[in-house]
């Protein structure tokens, strides 16, 4: 939806599935503030507080002070997508930090080739891909992030020639010239 809905609620642990589906303003709008608020967070002020008033004291140094907290997390999970799409821009980013160095973040791209044998079924591996399109077969059992269809209307295209909200006009005004588009092929 838009969010509304779940506005103002307030979690430590959120877990966003199919994270390419879920529009970029409703994740930065609503749900990544509701995980800014930490766990206890008048006992966590209390604690700093505390802990700088020792610090100014010289009762304890900088390295005693502890800024240890249970962090709250904001898991992304989906199978493979396209790279126009929010999702990939995150994971270049967030895999960069990891590359970094930075233990806050942790990326993982798992292809079904990588699962142990027996995991999954090997007749439904097999199924898929002779009745997905290669680029479905891709993004769904391979986690591989697509640059882009190779079709006559390229799906970046389309993407980009759409809103987060659409509700066709039933009448129109006088005058005006209205066109509705239908994509027939879209599982292509």
């Amino acid at each position: 939806g838009d969010g509304t809905k779940i506005r103002g609620s307030r979690f430590y642990t959120i877990l966003c599935d199919e994270f390419p589906h879920i529009p970029p303003d409703i994740f930065n709008m609503v749900i990544r503030p509701m995980a800014a608020t930490v766990a206890e967070p008048m006992e966590n002020v209390r604690r700093l507080r505390q802990q700088k008033k020792l610090l100014e004291l010289g009762l304890i140094t900088q390295d005693e002070i502890d800024e240890s907290q249970a962090a709250n997390q904001i898991i992304i999970t989906s199978s493979g997508y396209f790279q126009f799409n929010h999702m990939f821009k995150l994971y270049c980013t967030y895999r960069e930090q990891q590359r970094n160095g930075n233990d806050k973040y942790a990326v993982f791209r798992v292809p079904y080739q990588l699962l142990p044998e027996g995991f999954l079924s090997e007749d439904n591996i097999k199924a898929a891909k002779e009745e997905m399109s290669s680029l479905q077969f891709r993004m769904e059992y391979e986690a591989a992030f697509i640059p882009d269809t190779d079709a006559f209307y390229k799906a970046s295209l389309l993407d980009s020639c759409t809103t987060a909200s659409f509700s066709p006009q039933v009448v129109g005004m006088p005058g005006k010239s209205y066109v509705l588009g239908i994509d027939p092929a879209r599982s292509e």
